[in-house]
């Protein structure tokens, strides 16, 4: 042990001292002890930056991969729980996309259009969807909404898109589409079993009557209605068995009123002769509405814009009651008067 002299009162004190035992000076600093604790501050900042570095960055990776593979083998639901262990990404929000889109188009397929509508609503917002996927996502909720009956809502959303010449006849078999159904609602209130309700047949054609505060005797101003309907439809009958009707719909005071309805629109061989005063009027009643159709069909011009199966699929999941008629827009533009000039006779 050898002696040394304190720096700070020269006294004499063991080189093995670390601090002075007459002044206290501090002779040696406790270095190991600070390198020690700096290393663990380092490893444990290590350790810290590699669990972020893997919680945020190498595990999301791997549960992405591991849901891409499910998705192009088809298993969406198994990836679906994966990717609820992601945060949002444009990746993942891509793979989310995919998988909505799927199980829309699975609710569409299986006719359960609430469904489709609450899959589409789960598309995230923020989504990276190309234009051709945003159309065909667009197109799915509008088949959604449609199979609600909910033409309206349907037509707003189609009039958000390119107005290409099919998006405009799509839209033009929606505005008349409203029409049918809304008639075939007000057939169901008068049927049996009005959930059996099939349309076989429809037929719509354009009609006018004469506005007599616009007409003089030079001129005959007649203004146009919403369109005939004509229904030939199948509905069970009181013994269960499904039988065929016919029925015409005319506009009248702002609402469609339906008319007489018939089994058969061929001609009745009867002799009124031989009926009691209710059959002769039940058959004079059916004899003049078959009269009117049979005019119809000759005198006018009819069309058929609309979707049979759409139509059916909205009657066939009860719906009918949701449908409200589309307004005239710029795609069925309210027809301008037809003006007829009437030659004045002679004095």
């Amino acid at each position: 042990m050898a002696m040394m002299n304190c720096p700070e009162c020269q006294k004499e004190i063991s080189d093995t001292n670390n601090r002075c035992p007459f002044c206290g000076y501090v002779l040696k600093k406790d270095t190991k002890s600070k390198r020690i604790l700096i290393v663990v501050i380092v490893l444990v900042a290590i350790l810290a930056v590699a669990a972020a570095v893997y919680a945020l960055v190498i595990r999301p990776n791997q549960l992405l991969q591991q849901a891409e593979k499910l998705i192009a083998r088809g298993k969406y639901a198994e990836a679906d729980v994966i990717l609820t262990e992601v945060p949002d990404s444009k990746r993942k929000n891509a793979l989310v996309a995919q998988i909505v889109l799927y199980e829309a188009q699975s609710a569409l397929e299986a006719e359960d259009y609430a469904l489709a509508e609450k899959k589409i609503a789960l598309l995230p917002a923020n989504a990276a969807i190309d234009p051709d996927t945003l159309y065909k996502i667009n197109m799915q909720l509008a088949t959604a909404i449609l199979g609600q009956g909910r033409y309206i809502e349907a037509d707003a959303l189609y009039e958000k898109l390119a107005q290409s010449e099919e998006v405009k006849l799509t839209r033009e078999k929606f505005f008349y589409e409203s029409r049918v159904l809304y008639c075939c609602n007000k057939l169901q209130d008068v049927l049996i079993f009005p959930e059996s309700l099939v349309l076989e047949e429809v037929l719509l054609a354009d009609d006018d009557t004469l506005d007599e505060e616009q007409s003089t005797d030079e001129k005959k101003v007649y203004v146009y209605e919403e369109p005939i309907v004509l229904l030939h439809y199948r509905a069970k009958s009181r013994g269960g068995s499904m039988t065929d009707g016919f029925v015409r719909f005319l506009w009248k005071e702002n609402d469609y009123e339906m008319q007489k309805i018939l089994d058969s629109l061929e001609t009745d061989d009867r002799n009124p002769e031989n009926m009691d005063a209710d059959e002769r009027r039940e058959y004079g009643e059916e004899t003049w509405e078959k009269a009117n159709i049979q005019y119809d069909l000759v005198a006018k011009v009819w069309f058929e814009t609309y979707d049979m199966g759409r139509m059916n699929a909205v009657i066939k999941n009860g719906f009918t009651d949701n449908v409200q008629m589309i307004q005239r827009n710029e795609i069925v533009p309210q027809p301008t008067p037809r003006v007829v000039m009437v030659t004045p006779k002679p004095e």
